[in-house]
């Protein structure tokens, strides 16, 4: 608490020739205060230091508040992303491809014409499915953004969508469009030819 008194004062004085005598009567409070700054002159209430048990209480509700707000968020995500389809639009009896498993070659060998039968199996295999990565014919990203952005605005003909559009979506490759089964067999065929079984 502040220090304060009240200070009562009667003085009579003798000024000048001209002013006579003076009488000053009055009451003045006075406060004792030690501070660091100008402005905490008026500040007149000590600040409660906040005591450990409610400080550990208000850090559990914090972090409390912060798991259940990261388990909403990854729940809405969840939720966009499962109702997200990237089949919703197929035409009936069409399939998504989404790659071609790398054959197993036995008795490889690099100086029997080996590299270049293995080039040639490659580029009849190679072709990248739908939502591969830059291009890749062996990985994919696992969310399939460009699908989606196909799905959902292949509709708008002008307007942000068409720009969203053209930017973003990635037309869909269907096996009917890639053929593996006829792939395999010219990959199989090059490896006979060259002497390898495949």
């Amino acid at each position: 608490m502040v220090p304060a008194y009240v200070k009562l004062f009667h003085d009579k004085n003798y000024e000048s020739v001209l002013d006579g005598e003076v009488i000053e009567t009055g009451a003045g409070i006075v406060l004792r205060k030690k501070v660091s700054k100008v402005g905490e002159l008026f500040i007149f209430r000590k600040k409660k230091r906040p005591q450990p048990e409610v400080e550990k209480k208000k850090k559990k509700m914090k972090m409390r508040k912060r798991r259940i707000n990261k388990l909403l968020l990854t729940g809405l995500l969840l939720f966009i992303i499962t109702g997200c389809s990237t089949t919703k639009h197929l035409p009936e009896d069409e399939l998504l491809y989404i790659g071609t498993p790398t054959p197993k070659i036995v008795g490889y060998n690099e100086a029997d014409n080996g590299e270049a039968t293995l080039e040639e199996v490659q580029g009849a295999l190679n072709v990248a499915p739908n939502n591969s990565f830059f291009g890749s014919p062996k990985y994919r990203i696992p969310l399939p953004l460009g699908l989606w952005v196909y799905n959902r605005f292949e509709r708008y003909e002008k307007g942000i969508g068409k720009w969203i559009f053209k930017k973003l979506a990635a037309d869909p490759i269907y096996v009917s469009t890639v053929n593996p089964d006829t792939r395999t067999k010219v990959a199989s065929n090059v490896l006979r030819e060259n002497g390898f079984s495949g």
